[in-house]
């Protein structure tokens, strides 16, 4: 298994972005270089001679030596959920099965893209452990969209030709999700984003749902705790613009801040400028006579948003928006990132998530997040739902079945933490709760903020 530190993962990712960048450039024609399930690896990081080997026997056929050897790979680098998912695609290869797409933004945010892909993971093993959707096995293809809305969209385009896919958990960012979203509406195709918070997804149509609720109710809960809590009344907003669910979010704690009897003090920080200096925009937050600052940036602006947390120094009490709750925040920001407190919808240290978070930790080895716990409820809702739909006649009939369970009123489970169900408009009920940053070096992590003594996490996983 893998021990190599969490801070080696953050800047291998953050070091090969150029490369992925042009790779992710370069045009795709075949489905199967676009939906992978085996044949080649998406991931940013070298592969193993195992994993070599499996992908060779995958694509060559030989499903008992590829599931052999993404095994092997797995025992060196039990942390990488495309290899435990690549193995139970060759394990269930000559069974009757049924697909399910997970659209990850791996060539741009492979950090964010394996957290997500690790709850799917989670949930095929389960899955196929218990005999599948209905009776046929599932199989998970990866698609790579890069947090792209054109990309996203023409994935989306390729996944509504295949007759073997039941549903789609995606996308990451809401720029994409909403692209895509159009294109699974139209086709009558479920879609479940595990992360988009945009105000837009709700209501946008009957197949499209999301295992988080739209971010008035992350932002709403943060914006209580900074005025009730941490007592801080004189808030500068810096947001990034053009990531529409955090433009969402910093709308909506703005309107919160304003009906406790708070302030917004007045700010031209903006994270998605490309003339952004932390520093200058810093030092006139604080001569603005601001109190706190939120930081809300695009999932791929991380660095920008780390760069105004160490500008910041510790002078300003620090909110953050949910995009921010990834180890990438406690790498860059350092231990200037210390007392930073953001919304979240999942932690270890709940009570309803502990099950989850042992099962989690025994399987890859460490923490995860809830970017996981969010992915892990998409697949188990497709398949609580999916159950009776997948002995329709056709397809098209699954998808309308499918879309039809999730939505009655008597669908409801226990995925990962709190209770899943979905509201007519397609969002997740749910609360939300604060963490705050804490610890120092290599043991910085985000802990739960409660009546009880913060319990903290371990470093999560990259």
């Amino acid at each position: 298994m893998s021990k190599l530190p969490p801070v080696l993962f953050v800047f291998v990712g953050l070091g090969l972005f150029g490369g992925w960048k042009f790779m992710r450039d370069i045009p795709s024609t075949g489905s199967s270089e676009i939906l992978v399930s085996g044949e080649r690896s998406l991931s940013a990081t070298g592969l193993s001679p195992a994993k070599n080997e499996a992908i060779t026997a995958f694509m060559n056929k030989d499903w008992t030596r590829a599931a052999e050897k993404f095994g092997q790979s797995l025992q060196s680098n039990s942390n990488d959920p495309e290899s435990a998912i690549y193995r139970q695609n060759a394990l269930i290869a000559q069974q009757e099965s049924i697909g399910i797409v997970t659209v990850v933004p791996m060539s741009t945010n492979p950090n964010v893209a394996n957290e997500i892909l690790r709850g799917v993971a989670m949930g095929q093993i389960e899955i196929n452990q218990n005999g599948g959707i209905g009776g046929k096995k599932l199989k998970v293809y990866i698609a790579d969209d890069a947090n792209e809305a054109k990309q996203a969209a023409s994935i989306a385009q390729l996944v509504i030709t295949k007759p073997d896919i039941l549903a789609v958990v995606g996308s990451n960012a809401s720029s994409p999700s909403l692209a895509a979203a159009k294109v699974y509406q139209q086709a009558g195709m479920v879609m479940v984003s595990p992360t988009s918070a945009t105000p837009e997804l709700s209501g946008f149509g009957n197949y499209i749902f999301r295992t988080v609720p739209p971010a008035e109710v992350t932002a709403r809960k943060l914006a209580e705790y900074g005025f009730k809590v941490a007592k801080k009344t004189k808030t500068a907003i810096c947001v990034d613009e053009t990531s529409p669910d955090n433009a969402a979010f910093g709308n909506s704690y703005r309107a919160e801040l304003l009906a406790l009897g708070g302030s917004v003090i007045p700010t031209k920080c903006k994270l998605g400028r490309s003339d952004f200096s932390a520093s200058a925009e810093m030092e006139a937050i604080i001569k603005s006579g601001a109190d706190s600052i939120l930081i809300a940036p695009h999932i791929e602006r991380l660095p920008q948003a780390t760069d105004l947390i160490r500008a910041n120094r510790q002078r300003l009490v620090l909110f953050g928006s949910q995009s921010m709750n990834t180890n990438v925040t406690l790498e860059l920001g350092g231990k200037e990132s210390v007392g930073m407190a953001l919304p979240a919808l999942w932690h270890p240290a709940l009570s309803e998530a502990q099950r989850f978070a042992r099962q989690m930790e025994k399987l890859w080895g460490g923490k995860v997040n809830w970017r996981s716990a969010t992915a892990y409820d998409a697949i188990i809702a497709i398949n609580a739902g999916g159950k009776t739909c997948v002995r329709e006649a056709d397809m098209g009939a699954a998808h309308n079945c499918l879309a039809r369970q999730l939505r009655s009123p008597s669908f409801g489970l226990v995925g990962s933490g709190q209770s899943l169900r979905f509201n007519g408009k397609g969002d997740r009920d749910m609360e939300a709760i604060i963490i705050k940053v804490a610890g120092q070096g290599v043991n910085r992590s985000f802990q739960l903020q409660s009546s009880s003594p913060a319990v903290a996490a371990k470093p999560e996983l990259k």
